[in-house]
């Protein structure tokens, strides 16, 4: 395959990056690490906790009207011109878990929660700009955006909440599909080990998501604090919901023991990416984070399902590669019965003569021109993604990147070779694609490393290679339903692989101005799983479900 010599950009996330507003931009110099914790121990813990919880969940023109109150303030009392901070974000979700991080770690419990005041509001806004001084500064742009990228998913948290009942709640449960010895019902494992199911605790988790969307006008009281056997009292969830809700939940002890010990990491939330929940006692708690919370839809659910089995039980990790292959296979199958094209699906086949071996998962055709789908149901590690390290980084990119897309065109040329050669003939134009629960965080070195091995090992058909992830994949098949007078899918991979760029292909979508909606068949899934937690989240849900179902079914 010959490559164009052309050097990476990460200019598509500068257009949409801004910078932190911090102490030292506003008064000239860093605050000192003993002077934070001071302030810290001064307050309230939990009240502050409180206000910060209130937050991460303020709709933007609240933040910014809270930001230039922070920024007037300082102009009249100390004649600071302050008005040159337009374009700095106040509540950038990396300050405020940071803020949550040495708020734990340096702050006193005091089992007190008072009602908030508004004069709390300056002060914690200066202390979160004190704390933002404390990010790293220092630190190559390669490896920001490594961690960046890696904790900020681009979803959407309708297309998480589909996904995640169909994939674990209808395909994981028909045993059909599978063979006999594969087969782990991970359902029945879910319930014996934690005591609800999937269902119920899908349900909770998407009701709770409603308390920090962002609102716009957070009201600063304590009526943001939330009581376990309160919230779902009226719905059929109410016995079941308080022990979803302890299980999401970290207490502040063990909170600032985790706090503590990852106060140098600025990108360590995984702690609370498990407990999205801040228990301020035995039954009240609020909210972290909305980008915390989210995970616990379709991420944070397959690692609550993996914690049904020891360590060393690998059964759920090599039985959930199939239902993930089968929703990718038919949502493809799906968008290909609604194209105005005549694209051509080709299953996995066996090409073998004397013993079997298999072709890639997936083909799609139009013509000449050939997609070819290796699906891993797998993620980078940790220790790549948070902890950034060298070795696991080159590790993670070889298996979730380069080998499947080699492994495909060793495969391809293979079947060129064999009788089943007539499925291919005529095709001039191969587009790889390699498909992973999250796409490898798009990276300007590591993906010249990755045309630096390949350029010399793919055959001259190979017009493009991608690593997808599965919101990549739902993109790519709205565009291949779309009715309208629109190009074939490999026009925009062909744009994609030739882009210096380097962003995911839902993000390329997207700064190209081509709108990326949710595809018929995918609102139909989400309907059916609305209507189950509706079912079991609302007092009365039939207007509620009359109404989805108009606007996701028009």
């Amino acid at each position: 395959m010959k490559l164009d010599d052309r050097k990476k950009t990460y200019g598509a996330f500068e257009k949409v990056v801004r910078p932190f507003l911090t102490y030292q931009l506003v008064f000239g110099r860093e605050p000192t690490k003993d002077e934070v914790i001071n302030s810290i121990k001064s307050l309230n813990l939990e009240n502050i906790l409180i206000l910060v919880s209130q937050f991460s969940a303020i709709e933007k023109k609240q933040a910014n009207k809270f930001k230039d109150d922070y920024l007037n303030a300082l102009n009249i009392v100390l004649g600071i011109n302050t008005g040159i901070y337009k374009s700095e974000v106040l509540f950038a979700s990396q300050s405020i878990l940071y803020l949550y991080k040495w708020l734990l770690a340096y702050g006193q419990e005091s089992k007190i929660i008072e009602e908030s005041q508004k004069v709390d509001v300056l002060p914690t806004i200066q202390l979160s700009l004190q704390v933002s001084d404390f990010l790293p500064k220092n630190i190559e742009i390669d490896d920001f955006l490594l961690r960046v990228l890696s904790f900020s998913k681009h979803t959407n948290i309708g297309n998480e909440l589909a996904r995640a009942y169909f994939i674990y709640c209808e395909l994981a449960n028909e045993r059909k599909l599978y063979r006999e010895k594969e087969f782990v019902d991970i359902n029945e494992d879910f319930i014996n080990f934690y005591g609800y199911s999937i269902e119920q605790y899908l349900a909770v988790n998407f009701a709770l998501l409603h308390l920090v969307l962002p609102h716009q006008k957070i009201p600063l009281s304590r009526s943001w604090v939330k009581n376990k056997n309160e919230l779902f009292k009226n719905t059929e969830l109410k016995k079941i919901a308080p022990k979803i809700i302890d299980d999401l939940s970290i207490n502040i002890s063990e909170a600032k023991e985790w706090a503590k010990s990852t106060i140098d990491n600025s990108w360590d939330y995984l702690k609370i990416q498990q407990f999205p929940l801040l228990k301020l006692n035995s039954d009240e708690f609020i909210p972290f984070h909305y980008d915390v919370l989210s995970n616990g839809i379709f991420d944070g659910l397959y690692h609550r399902i993996r914690g049904c089995y020891p360590k060393e039980d690998k059964r759920f990790l090599d039985f959930f590669g199939r239902p993930f292959e089968k929703y990718i296979e038919i949502t493809i199958k799906k968008a290909i019965q609604n194209s105005r094209f005549k694209y051509e699906y080709i299953d996995e086949f066996d090409y073998g003569t004397k013993s079997q071996s298999l072709s890639s998962d997936f083909y799609l055709r139009l013509n000449e021109d050939l997609i070819i789908i290796e699906a891993k149901g797998a993620r980078p590690t940790v220790n790549s993604s948070i902890k950034g390290e060298k070795k696991a980084i080159k590790k993670d990119l070889q298996k979730l990147f380069i080998e499947p897309i080699l492994q495909a065109d060793r495969t391809y040329q293979n079947i060129l070779d064999s009788s089943f050669s007539y499925k291919f003939a005529g095709v001039q134009n191969l587009y790889i694609i390699s498909v992973n629960l999250n796409g490898f965080p798009a990276v300007p070195s590591f993906y010249e490393e990755v045309d630096e091995i390949l350029k010399e090992s793919l055959s001259t058909k190979v017009k493009g290679y991608f690593n997808f992830s599965i919101t990549d994949i739902e993109a790519l098949c709205y565009l291949i339903s779309r009715k309208a007078k629109k190009p074939p899918i490999f026009r925009y991979l062909e744009n994609k692989f030739k882009s210096s760029e380097i962003q995911s292909f839902t993000w390329f979508l997207e700064l190209s101005s081509i709108p990326v909606k949710r595809s018929h068949w995918i609102n139909e899934q989400l309907y059916n799983s609305f209507k189950n937690i509706y079912e079991m989240s609302f007092e009365n849900p039939e207007e509620s479900i009359s109404t989805l179902k108009k606007k996701l079914l028009r």
